[in-house]
């Protein structure tokens, strides 16, 4: 299995780009991981997904409040190559607006 691990600057920016390579993610748990899966599906919390179902998610979604930071996990042979290229070039375009711009 190989995964990919994309850095997020925040909550909002992870979310707005995995819903737009057309995945699905999770119901909020604190500061517990959200599945997510390619496609739309309507995603339990963490608590609530038994072992089989977290083993057949495409990815997690995790929060660093140390870091102030959100990591997307994906596992690159279950999500198509275009929503991974997607999602790479949302974390970099989000992390240079963060920057303050395009220099």
């Amino acid at each position: 299995m190989t995964e990919v691990k994309i850095i997020f600057a925040s909550t909002r920016a992870a979310e707005t780009a995995l819903r737009g390579a057309g995945l699905s993610i999770g119901s909020r748990q604190g500061r517990s991981p959200r599945g997510i899966l390619f496609g739309d599906y309507l995603i339990a919390k963490w608590r609530n997904l038994t072992m089989h179902e977290r083993n057949a998610l495409h990815g997690e979604l995790l929060m660093h409040s140390d870091l102030d930071l959100v990591k997307a996990k994906i596992r690159a042979d279950r999500v198509p190559p275009d929503a991974l290229a997607f999602l790479q070039l949302a974390a970099e375009s989000a992390e240079r607006l963060k920057e303050g711009g395009d220099e």
